[in-house]
């Protein structure tokens, strides 16, 4: 009888690390952190100027950091998710990290060189952001230096004999963390920019953050339920480390994106009732009016 092959085995072919680019790995992250600083420094704090103007220059540090911050992210995460998507797709489906990314490069540039340089630029994105922002709370923090931590580790656990077995497989589910990660914090950067532009808007802030609330809680479902399936699927594969490590940082991410979720259905409770409030006072308003023409 023929049994369907596990998810992501192709990828147990090769015991080769994942790029070449590795050798490289610091110098590919300081220049993906320097680039964040010239595109802050140089694009995007000037923009944020141009677009926002007094909703901008007139708030606190703390709030003009965590706006700049938004338009880096998103920006980023755009970038992101364009460069990666090809060779993540290809990577899922059946191609092995050692791939040509495209027939004329002929092996001098591999699935894997570029998603190496994309997971670092990933790091970069959260090391400048934990560096940037005046105030971050300590469960963003958490997810932060534990994204950071743990797309270094995968990058790199092929050096380890011990763990050459799991290595690519092990990198590729981290980037299936991370493209839920980027793609479902996309959003959420774009939102908040929209409601700096009109704060008081009070009816579209509270839909623009419900749909947050219930976006983010659907993606960490829907998140929960790819990983651990592909995860369950190579259960006999994993080294013992793996079995134990892998859903205990699953749970320590869930909570870091329901905690955001939380955030957000606090702020569309808050901004429905100004709301509300607000047509309640127009309402009182308006019958005091047709009163006094009796």
């Amino acid at each position: 009888m023929h049994h369907p092959r596990p998810a992501l085995q192709h990828l147990r072919a090769s015991h080769e690390i994942i790029s070449p680019f590795l050798a490289y790995n610091g110098l590919t992250l300081s220049i993906s952190c320097i680039l964040l600083w010239a595109l802050r420094y140089y694009a995007l704090t000037p923009l944020t100027i141009r677009i926002y103007g007094e909703r901008y220059t007139k708030l606190e540090p703390k709030k003009q950091h965590s706006m700049v911050n938004h338009m880096v992210a998103a920006i980023s995460k755009i970038v992101l998710l364009i460069t990666a998507a090809y060779p993540f797709a290809s990577v899922i489906a059946n191609k092995d990290l050692h791939a040509p990314y495209a027939p004329s490069f002929k092996g001098s540039l591999t699935m894997g060189d570029v998603l190496v340089v994309v997971s670092q630029a990933f790091c970069a994105m959260y090391i400048f952001e934990l560096i940037y922002r005046i105030e971050v709370s300590y469960i963003s923090a958490a997810h932060h230096v534990g994204a950071v931590v743990i797309a270094q580790s995968a990058m790199v656990i092929g050096f380890d004999p011990a763990h050459k077995s799991d290595a690519n497989i092990e990198f590729v589910l981290c980037l299936i963390w991370g493209a839920f990660d980027v793609a479902a914090e996309l959003y959420p950067h774009i939102a908040m920019l929209i409601y700096r532009q009109d704060p008081a808007n009070y009816q579209r802030n509270a839909k623009i953050m419900h749909a947050l609330a219930v976006g983010e809680a659907a993606s960490t479902l829907i998140e929960t339920i790819v990983v651990m399936t592909l995860f369950g699927s190579l259960w006999q594969q994993w080294t013992l480390v793996f079995k134990v490590v892998t859903p205990i940082l699953h749970v320590l991410f869930s909570v870091a994106q329901l905690h955001g979720a939380r955030i957000f259905w606090g702020m569309y409770l808050h901004f429905d009732a100004c709301h509300r409030e607000g047509q309640g006072r127009m309402e009182r308003e308006e019958e005091r009016e047709g009163e006094s023409k009796v």
